[in-house]
């Protein structure tokens, strides 16, 4: 099915956005802490936009699974290309915790001098 790579893609652009602002909010919390969160805050949007394009591609895999079979190569690559959306994903959130852990933790120190 066409729509599945595309969506496909659409996932990958949008975890590519979410690695490209995290890097740069990691890149400015020093020198620019308003801009550090502002990438910061985009990041975790564009992966507000993987869930919702990953709900999407769901939905349709589950409609056109009702009346017809789903061909093995396909459900093949799905099921590869899914896996490593959740591995890029799971390296992105673990660098927007941590961003926001020290973020917070330097905010709250440099408000208490």
């Amino acid at each position: 099915m066409k729509i599945i790579k595309k969506i496909s893609e659409q996932i990958d652009e949008e975890l590519k956005d979410a690695q490209k602002y995290i890097r740069c909010a990691y890149s400015y919390k020093d020198d620019y802490p308003e801009l550090a969160e502002t990438y910061y805050k985009l990041s975790m949007e564009e992966m507000e936009h993987v869930a919702m394009l990953h709900d999407v591609v769901a939905k349709i895999i589950d409609e056109f699974a009702k009346t017809n079979p789903i061909p093995e190569g396909m459900q093949a690559v799905y099921d590869y290309l899914h896996e490593m959306h959740i591995k890029t994903a799971r390296k992105i959130k673990a660098k927007q915790d941590e961003f926001n852990e020290e973020f917070v933790t330097e905010f709250v120190t440099d408000e208490q001098k």
